[in-house]
């Protein structure tokens, strides 16, 4: 009998004959097409997730560090309806912009700006984590300085810092100046009005070092019966009274010099009442931060420049080269040569 003669099989197909193609392989082994599908979608999910893992996260309310956990200020929090960044007319999703140089923040202070490196878990080294590939955080913190000094030696800072793109100058001073003076460390000592004027000197010389985003700090409270028990016999060498002066005396100088002040003294007591923040927050001089503080502080900081000054917002400044995404591996000279004269000519 020929084939011709067994009649036509199913879709027209000759009963005897053999399947042949991939559509015939998919009929005749249908669980190896579902298996080959399933094969594909994990890869393309495997691939995506790559991608986010890789690409920078789009502009979005500000990162919480590990100590998210303590509360912030109800002013300073982002906002929980806080929206993220609009897509673009295309549709294509957010990839920062990206730059020849990488900025620079400078946080000018004393020892609790030195020590913000210095120890483990400093609201520097934080604030540095969430700048990642963004800017370079110059600490010039000076253990045991007061504004006094820091008048003397701001024109070195600043002239270090005025060839580079300084996105941020935070200037964190008064916990020195503020001293008892009738205490131990009386000799530190610099008068209220002295303190001001050199608050206002120091944001001048950033500007004229080609700074235009300043911004300054209150000394934060301290713990009286922490700092008299440092100094047995004598006097406390700090009282909170006096520190909330300085406090005051910044945010005025900060109006007359026209740059935002983040107020440490009464965002900690506000956050945390009943004076639970000396043992949440201070170490067991009372006067420098802990790691929790440390971490609280860098939150804090970060905040308050997303709500005050936006230009140095971490998503505001270009991110350091392409992504690995963007960078065109066959011709990466020619693309770096473009982006360095992009930059000179802007």
């Amino acid at each position: 009998m020929t084939v011709a003669e067994c009649g036509a099989g199913p879709r027209g197909r000759a009963a005897g004959s053999v399947p042949t193609g991939r559509a015939s392989a998919a009929r005749r082994f249908p669980y190896r097409a579902a298996a080959a599908g399933t094969a594909l979608a994990v890869v393309a999910v495997l691939a995506t997730l790559l991608g986010v893992l890789v690409r920078p996260a789009a502009a979005q309310a500000p990162p919480q560090s590990a100590g998210a956990s303590l509360p912030l200020p109800a002013e300073q929090s982002p906002a929980a309806e806080a929206k993220e960044t609009a897509p673009s007319p295309t549709g294509v999703p957010f990839k920062p912009p990206h730059g020849w140089k990488r900025s620079t923040i400078v946080v000018f202070g004393d020892s609790l700006t030195e020590m913000g490196t210095s120890t483990p878990g400093g609201w520097v080294t934080g604030l540095a984590a969430m700048y990642s590939r963004r800017a370079d955080i110059l600490n010039r913190g000076f253990g045991g300085y007061t504004s006094k000094q820091a008048v003397q030696i701001v024109p070195e800072v600043a002239d270090s810092i005025s060839h580079k793109r300084t996105a941020l100058a935070v200037v964190w001073w008064g916990a020195n100046d503020a001293v008892n003076p009738q205490g131990p460390q009386a000799f530190m000592h610099v008068s209220l009005e002295d303190y001001a004027t050199n608050l206002k000197t120091i944001v001048a010389k950033f500007k004229a070092a080609g700074v235009q985003n300043v911004m300054l700090v209150t000394p934060p409270p301290v713990d009286d019966a922490k700092r008299a028990a440092a100094t047995p016999g004598f006097p406390p060498d700090r009282l909170i009274s006096i520190t909330e002066k300085y406090a005051d005396a910044a945010v005025a100088a900060g109006a007359e010099a026209g740059v935002p002040v983040l107020n440490v003294f009464r965002e900690i007591q506000s956050a945390f009442p009943d004076r639970a923040w000396s043992e949440k927050l201070m170490q067991a001089d009372g006067l420098h931060f802990n790691e929790e503080g440390n971490k609280w502080i860098a939150n804090l900081m970060n905040n308050f420049i997303w709500s005050n000054v936006p230009a140095a917002r971490t998503e505001a400044l270009p991110y350091h080269h392409p992504s690995w995404e963007e960078v065109q591996y066959g011709a990466s000279a020619a693309q770096f040569e473009a982006e360095r004269l992009a930059a000179n000519s802007s």
